[in-house]
């Protein structure tokens, strides 16, 4: 068996209200009376209020820019500032999630990035800074985008159920905000109103001793490879390129309904079972289209929704602060289902089913 036991999530220091990073963009970009209106219509509907960065580049509040002072910010710049900034957010995160638990049981740390690499890389840094064990098993999952924190939840899983005394260390981080261009390509304006920086930690251990259970039950999988050319994410000369196109939503709410059937009746369970959707809030649309689909309550996605709204979308850590809305309000004397979902490069659709059990 394996079990989440912690989670923990960390912020940059810089935030941003959505208008004020649409009014720099504006700016930025010299856009025209055509590019100002889709600026304008993408952030106005975007469902999003405020967003964090590592760098204090959106707004007249900090004048000093670190890359984005007019000219295309060179690759190598973006990630110097990933190995200066990544490694010290992901410490937070990590440090949330390990307030209770002893440095040196940490038997495995996994991390997960798709916005910065370099060797030696940030899963040594950790586990210096963190002072890990010196036989701690270290693994890195990168450049899958969104969809990520998935995989690295099937390794912890693997692991525990193969290790009797197992306990991973899942550590996400993306700075996303790093590699905004200065391109007025509709894929690009979309991902620049969307993106942002985030970190998140997650345990997951093969047994626990904790009141409220959090049980990894299984995983269930969707690829769509008509969706390849829909959204990929590129290492180009100045910067990670992302492509978003608006026909996302579409392949959602085209794969999204066989992804949940499968695992539900690979698990013997139906819909009416799950008792919390912790779906991952790529963008309004993509939440809109898995609402419809499914045909959930109107409450059903709140918290996602209200994940996309406070931070925007943060690519793989995004699913684990979701997850820690419902782990922060686990102590409800109930016994329920978890179902998370998350989508990403490929077209990629990943699942996790989680059951929590309370004492009675």
């Amino acid at each position: 068996m394996s079990y989440i036991t912690s989670v923990g999530t960390a912020l940059p220091i810089y935030q941003y209200r959505q208008e004020e990073i649409a009014n720099f963009m504006r700016d930025y970009l010299g856009a025209d009376e055509r590019i100002d209106r889709m600026l304008r219509i993408l952030y106005a509907k975007s469902a999003i209020d405020q967003r964090y960065s590592v760098l204090p580049d959106f707004s007249l509040r900090y004048p000093n820019h670190l890359l984005f002072n007019g000219l295309q910010a060179h690759l190598g710049k973006r990630m110097q500032l990933f190995g200066e900034e990544a490694p010290e957010l992901a410490l937070k995160a990590a440090v949330n999630a390990m307030h209770d638990v002893e440095i040196k049981s940490i038997t495995h740390l996994i991390t997960v990035s798709c916005t910065g690499m370099s060797a030696p890389g940030l899963e040594i840094q950790l586990q210096q800074k963190l002072g890990l064990s010196d036989d701690v098993i270290r693994l890195s999952v990168n450049f899958m985008g969104c969809y990520a924190a998935f995989h690295a939840l099937r390794i912890a899983d693997s692991l525990c159920r193969s290790e009797h005394n197992a306990r991973v260390l899942i550590v996400c981080v993306e700075l996303c905000s790093i590699h905004f261009l200065k391109n007025t390509s509709e894929d690009n304006l979309r991902a620049n109103a969307l993106f942002a920086d985030g970190a998140a930690a997650i345990i997951v251990s093969s047994k626990t001793l904790q009141p409220v259970k959090w049980e990894i039950k299984r995983f269930f999988s969707r690829l769509m490879p008509k969706g390849q050319n829909e959204m990929a994410w590129e290492i180009g000369d100045d910067a990670f390129k992302m492509k978003l196109t608006s026909y996302i939503p579409e392949l959602v709410k085209e794969g999204v309904k066989p992804l949940i059937e499968g695992c539900m009746q690979a698990a013997s369970l139906e819909k009416e079972d799950i008792n919390h959707w912790a779906i991952h809030p790529g963008g309004v649309k993509i939440l809109n289209a898995v609402e419809e689909v499914m045909q959930l309550d109107a409450q059903a996605l709140d918290i996602p929704r209200n994940i996309l709204r406070q931070y925007g979308n943060m690519s793989s850590p995004t699913i684990i602060f979701v997850l820690k809305e419902l782990w922060d309000a686990r102590f409800n004397g109930r016994d329920d289902l978890i179902f998370a979902a998350g989508f990403g490069p490929g077209l990629t659709l990943e699942s996790c089913l989680i059951e929590q059990t309370s004492p009675h």
